[in-house]
C-alpha cells in the first residue's frame, strides 16, 4: 500500500524524471487523467481524474496548492473526478494539455486505446498537446502483461513502435510531436500528440 512519504520520495523523483522529456508541453489549462497516487503537479491540473478515490493525489495536490506561492503557481482550483478515462472529459471545456502517465496500457484492446485517445482530442483547444508517458513493455524495458514482475492491471504489451504502426495510423485528428525522447535507461516511453487545426 503506498502512502504519500513513499510516492513523494520513491516514485515522484523517477516520475519527475521522465516529465523532464515532457514538461515544456505542459502548459495552459490542463487535466491529469488516470493519476492514480502520483499526479502531475507542476503544473497543477483544472481537472484530476482516475476511476476510484485517490487520497495520496488529493493530498499531494492540498499541500501543492499551500504551497502555490513558493512553487510560482498560478491559482488554479483543481477538480478530482471520479470516473473511468473516457468519462472524466465532457467536450465542452477544453484544455491546452491533457496528461496521462500509465494508465492507457490497462485498457482491455488496442481499439480501446484508440477510442480514449479519440475522444480526449474532442476536448483539446487549438493546438492543444495529448502528453503520454507508457511503461515500453514492447521494447523489454518492462516485464509482459502476464508475467512475473508485471504490473497486474497492465493488457497491453504497448511500445513505440506498435504505438506508431497500429494506434497513430487511427488519430485522424492528432499528429505526432514527439515519441520515445526519455532515456533507455527508464522503463518509460514518451509520446505527445497534438491536435491537428
Amino acid at each position: 500500500m503506498n502512502t504519500l512519504e513513499k510516492v513523494e520520495t520513491e516514485v515522484r523523483p523517477q516520475f519527475q524524471k521522465n516529465v523532464a522529456y515532457i514538461q515544456e508541453y505542459l502548459y495552459g489549462r490542463g487535466a491529469d487523467i488516470g493519476c492514480g497516487s502520483c499526479p502531475l503537479l507542476r503544473p497543477l491540473c483544472d481537472i484530476y481524474g482516475d476511476q476510484s478515490e485517490q487520497p495520496i493525489a488529493l493530498e499531494a495536490i492540498k499541500n501543492s496548492l499551500k504551497r502555490k506561492d513558493e512553487l510560482n503557481i498560478e491559482r488554479v482550483r483543481p477538480k478530482f473526478i471520479i470516473s473511468d478515462g473516457l468519462h472524466c472529459l465532457n467536450g465542452e471545456d477544453l484544455f491546452d494539455f491533457i496528461f496521462s502517465s500509465h494508465m492507457l496500457e490497462d485498457l482491455p484492446t488496442i481499439d480501446d486505446m484508440i477510442l480514449y485517445l479519440n475522444v480526449w482530442s474532442v476536448s483539446l483547444a487549438k493546438e492543444g498537446r495529448i502528453v503520454l508517458l507508457m511503461p515500453d513493455i514492447e521494447g523489454g524495458r518492462y516485464p509482459k502483461a502476464g508475467e512475473p514482475g508485471s504490473n497486474p492491471s497492465h493488457q497491453i504489451d504497448i511500445g513505440p513502435k506498435l504505438f506508431q504502426e497500429k494506434i497513430l495510423p487511427e488519430l485522424t485528428t492528432l499528429k505526432l510531436i514527439q515519441i520515445d525522447t526519455i532515456p533507455h535507461t527508464s522503463e518509460t516511453f514518451d509520446v505527445v500528440l497534438q491536435r491537428r487545426n
